[in-house]
């Protein structure tokens, strides 16, 4: 059976988004504390993760494919065919720019949702 909470069990607990329960759409969330009776007349919904996911790249995926780029575009303008640009930008550092990438994209992402349904306050 699918975990369910009411939506002051889900506030309390710390979650604060959710989404439609249709299928795994992509969709925007809306906030926890906004849903009214009308919303959980006509749909399902689902509460949202608290992790932040962000887009992420590693620094020898960038270093690969710097490498692979430059060295590509220096055999066909000069016809050069050693690995020798390839095996120089292999020995750069590129840590700081992986660094800067990921605090640039550190607060945009997603929040995925879980399988924890999201049901009405039982009414007074």
């Amino acid at each position: 059976m699918t975990e369910q909470l009411t939506k002051s069990e889900a506030l309390a607990k710390g979650y604060r988004m959710c989404g439609r329960d249709n299928g795994n759409m992509w969709q925007g969330l809306c906030e926890i504390e906004s849903l009214s009776q009308t919303d959980f007349d006509f749909n399902g919904w689902l509460v949202a993760s608290t992790d932040l996911i962000t887009p992420s790249i590693d620094e020898d995926y960038i270093k690969e494919r710097v490498a692979d780029m430059l060295s590509d575009e220096w055999s066909s303008e000069t016809g050069d065919d050693t690995n020798e640009v390839f095996n120089l930008i292999k020995e750069v550092d590129f840590g700081p720019i992986t660094k800067a990438i990921k605090e640039k994209l550190g607060d945009y992402g997603m929040y995925q949702l879980t399988t924890i349904r999201i049901v009405q306050d039982a009414q007074k």
